[in-house]
Parts: C-alpha cells; structure tokens; sequence
C-alpha cells in the first residue's frame, strides 16, 4: 500500500515528508507551511532538489528572540554598519505581500534571521535555482508571480512555473535611504559575501525574463528567501531498515540522473555495501511498494 493507506496505490512521500501524488490529493511539490518566531506562516515549494520559501520573509526577530532594528530615517539607513530591516514607504500593508527590505548585515547575523531548519540562500544556491529552471535568460519568467496585480504590465515571460512566486518588492537605496522600483524589480539577498562592501544579490525584471546576479553594497535594503537545510541520510543503511521490515517487496528511487528511477530489490544490497550510495545516487523521492492486505 501507498502513504495514503491505497493498495498499489501511487502516493508517495516527497523530500518534505509530505504524502503526494497519486489519490492524497496534494501535489507532488507540496512542502507545506513553515513559521517563523513572529508566528508568519510562509507557503513552500520543492524546486528541483531545493525546498524554497514561496513568499518574502518578514520576520521582526532573529531567531534567538532579539529584535532586529527598524524605523530609522533616511540618513540613518545610510549609516548603518549592524542588522535592520525595512518596509516599503514605511507602510506596514506592503510587507503583507512583498516582506520586509533587510539589509545586508541583518542576513549575515550569527542570530539567524531565518526560521530553525532554515537559511537565507546562498549564492551558490541561487545559481542552483537558475540552472535548474534553464539558465538566467529565462528562469526570471518562470519564478514570477503572473499577472500585474503586483507587477508592472507588460510582466514579461511570467508564468510562474516554478512555483517560486516572486514579487516585485523594490528596494531601500544605500545612499540615500529612498524607496525604489515597488512594481518593477524584486531585489533578492544572497548569504554570500563578494567583498568588505558588497555582497551577492539576484534581480528580476517586470519587462524581461531574466534573472540579474550582481554585487550590491550591503547597506542597501532588499528582500530575502530562505531555503531548506539539507537532509542527510545513509541511504545504505535506510535501504537495510526498508528490507528488514519483511513487508517491503522493492523500492522505486526516482532518480536525478539519466536513468530516472531504478528499482531494487533485497538481493541488490549486496551490489550497494561498501560503496559510497550517498555519493553515487541523489535522489528526490521514494516509493516504497509494500504488500498489500485486504
């Protein structure tokens, strides 16, 4: 029987933990809901191998409980050198679609501006994102939100494909404190430090389907996605537990790589011990096929 308690059934449980597909009734890309300390609820999305947030992050606390600053003016944002946050015209409605506008030092605090098991992208993940939806040319189009209730028209190439939902949150500028480009660009922090001053940040576009990656000064204001912390498991040894049961006839992986999926049976660990499978398999989700009781 599947996860969904069908015998034969084809319901399986993605890399969330998340029972999907077959008669669950939940898409197979399901992540679910996480929180933040503020008690925000954020929808999430499996893209590729990654499990992204679906919304802007707008936490007022790092994650130990300690505030982050706001409220300061246009010339004290441009003086800041610590963590602080921002909301768009200092209009508190804007962060309850684009978030909150961070600046750079408030992602790089050791108190976590992300939610636990969570973290802000880094450059190398961002680039992940992009490869997977077909290269920076257009994976822009497939991450925005559609429309132009949010966007500007003409909102080039969206369709949102990917699930991300981007919007166009603007930003807060580091040298003046100004607010820019609410409707046109969503600004999106990365962890990854380019130098003393800059750091990595990606930018889309609402007359293109593009996604910018450039290096920005760190006191500019720009919104944040987090993703998922990655889940290690010896697959050797959860293959033997999956086996052991006496139930577990054959498990399908579904596989990122050329092949797909491959099927196992009990006989193939023999094949598997002493070899590294972690490192020559990645898999994104399993079905276990157990006998069926009626």
């Amino acid at each position: 029987e599947d996860c969904s308690g069908e015998c034969n059934g084809t319901a399986f449980e993605n890399a969330c933990d998340n029972c999907v597909g077959g008669n669950s009734g939940v898409d197979e890309n399901n992540c679910g809901i996480v929180m933040d300390i503020d008690g925000n609820e954020y929808e999430t999305v499996i893209i590729g191998n990654q499990i992204w947030m679906a919304e802007n992050l707008k936490v007022s606390k790092y994650r130990d409980g300690s505030a982050i600053p706001t409220g300061h003016s246009d010339n004290d944002w441009v003086n800041l050198s610590t963590g602080a946050y921002a909301v768009y015209d200092n209009t508190e409605s804007n962060a309850d679609t684009y978030g909150y506008l961070y600046n750079w030092y408030s992602v790089d605090d050791s108190r976590n501006i992300a939610p636990a098991g969570w973290h802000v992208a880094t450059d190398a993940e961002w680039t992940t994102l992009t490869d997977y939806l077909g290269g920076t040319s257009v994976a822009g189009g497939k991450m925005k939100e559609t429309g132009t209730s949010h966007w500007n028209s003409p909102n080039t190439g969206a369709t949102n494909e990917s699930g991300f939902t981007a919007f166009p949150g603007g930003y807060r500028n580091n040298n003046n404190g100004n607010y820019n480009n609410i409707g046109s660009n969503g600004y999106f922090w990365s962890s990854s430090e380019n130098n003393s001053n800059n750091a990595w940040k990606r930018k889309l576009n609402y007359n293109n389907s593009e996604v910018n990656r450039n290096n920005n000064n760190k006191k500019n204001g720009f919104s944040v996605r987090c993703v998922r912390d990655l889940k290690h498991k010896d697959m050797s040894t959860l293959l033997e537990v999956f086996f052991s049961s006496g139930r577990v006839k054959q498990l399908l992986l579904f596989l990122n790589t050329p092949l797909r999926k491959l099927f196992l049976r009990p006989q193939s660990l023999q094949v598997l011990r002493g070899e590294s499978l972690n490192e020559r398999i990645t898999f994104s989700k399993a079905r276990i096929i157990k006998e069926c009781h009626r």
